[in-house]
């Protein structure tokens, strides 16, 4: 039933027309010989199921039964005891599970197994060994699986994306860490011992991939419909980088320097950015193109102005980005398919919102947008929001929203 239901239901919520056929002709097939890859689909399934019959039924005494098949299939999908498969198996019910943790949210599972799919592709040869191969599709599904939820994540773990990271053997760096809590800003949450000038010096070289490198693997293109597209996937991981760096200014003057240099160099990027003219929305006018490129571009600079000078939502530059992305959400049409595509702007401006007017707009696209997807993260993420509101009291204008989401949401993944 639940395979049905995938097929029919959320696969063509999940991917865009002209992907989701790539993906079902591949993966699918595959699911019904291996229990590994079927599990994580029927899970991602039941809990679309199950969201859609919170919405549906009609009274709090009728029983939902896709609930408790979801976290079965969760259950399932994270055994250890499959038959022995190849690493391209493998590699592809990690990433499953890793999707299917992601639309859940509620813990961080698909953390460690980002990690696992990481280490199965260096086992494989590494990322460009495998996309060297254009006539496997199977190859090049899971590696753009791989690094759009690799990028996807790293806005919210605050860490490097695994593909931006130094590898190579001049570097001893180790980043299998959890979360990174450098960019919080609190005392006494980072051993600064653990940081090791090696470590320090490798963050700030370019990575392995160079720019055309990751631009070429991202064009695959085949990521969530709904999520981020296009180059601004490497921008973000960029914003991500940056964050990891935020604790080691004031050790040494130089790596303030390259703090500033790497934050303007972002900047620059950002402003010469613009939304690919094929993203995964189809019938879309070039002004709804347009807005919806602003919302993400002026979400991505308040990150940056956050991530370098802090969480005060009272600075003229938040407030400025406050009311240029709220412009363009509202120039978006509710129902419009690029509607679900707002989930970052909308959760960077309800970290700086203070006005209830603009926090009620947040809410209702929000709100839409659960509506439109059905999966549980987006609750989560207005859980969120309401959490971070209720710091006023507290903080004032100085609600870290970021610290926030890392103690009581850490499962959430913005995008």
């Amino acid at each position: 039933m639940y395979m049905k239901y995938f097929v029919n239901d959320v696969a063509p919520i999940l991917f865009a027309k002209n992907h989701a056929h790539v993906f079902l002709k591949q993966v699918v097939n595959l699911a019904f010989l291996y229990q590994q890859v079927r599990n994580p689909i029927l899970g991602i399934a039941a809990t679309h199921r199950s969201c859609k019959l919170d919405h549906e039924l009609s009274s709090v005494r009728e029983l939902n039964p896709a609930y408790r098949d979801s976290i079965t299939y969760r259950a399932r999908s994270k055994l250890s005891e499959y038959p022995q498969c190849s690493d391209e198996i493998e590699l592809l019910s990690v990433l499953l599970s890793v999707m299917m943790e992601i639309l859940v949210g509620d813990s961080l599972d698909w953390f460690q197994l980002l990690q696992r799919a990481y280490r199965i592709l260096e086992r494989c040869g590494g990322i460009l060994s495998l996309t060297n191969d254009k006539d496997d599709q199977l190859k090049l599904i899971s590696v753009q699986l791989f690094c759009y939820l690799d990028f996807v994540s790293s806005l919210s773990t605050c860490n490097p994306p695994y593909i931006e990271m130094q590898q190579m053997n001049q570097f001893e760096t180790s980043y299998n860490i959890s979360e990174s809590l450098e960019e919080f800003d609190i005392e006494g949450l980072v051993d600064e011992s653990l940081l090791s000038n090696t470590e320090i010096n490798s963050r700030f070289v370019s990575s392995l991939l160079s720019d055309s490198d990751t631009s070429n693997i991202l064009k695959i293109e085949l990521g969530f419909k709904f999520g981020i597209a296009g180059d601004i996937f490497k921008i973000m991981g960029k914003i991500s980088a940056l964050a990891s760096l935020r604790k080691l200014r004031g050790r040494d003057s130089k790596y303030d320097i390259e703090f500033d240099r790497f934050a303007s160099e972002i900047e620059m990027k950002l402003q010469n950015w613009d939304v690919p003219e094929e993203i995964n929305f189809e019938n879309i006018s070039d002004f709804q193109r347009t807005q919806y490129a602003l919302a993400l571009q002026w979400a991505c600079f308040l990150r940056l102005h956050q991530i370098r000078y802090g969480y005060n939502r009272d600075d003229s530059r938040p407030k400025g980005c406050l009311v240029n992305i709220l412009q363009a959400i509202e120039s978006i049409p509710e129902g419009s398919q690029l509607e679900s595509g707002l989930m970052v702007p909308l959760i960077l401006a309800g970290s700086v919102a203070s006005r209830e007017d603009d926090r009620r707009v947040i809410l209702k696209r929000m709100r839409n947008i659960s509506g439109t997807l059905k999966f549980p993260y987006i609750q989560r993420f207005e859980m969120l929001l309401m959490r971070i509101w209720e710091r006023d009291s507290l903080d004032g204008n100085f609600v870290n929203w970021a610290a926030v989401r890392y103690y009581e949401f850490p499962g959430l993944v913005m995008f």
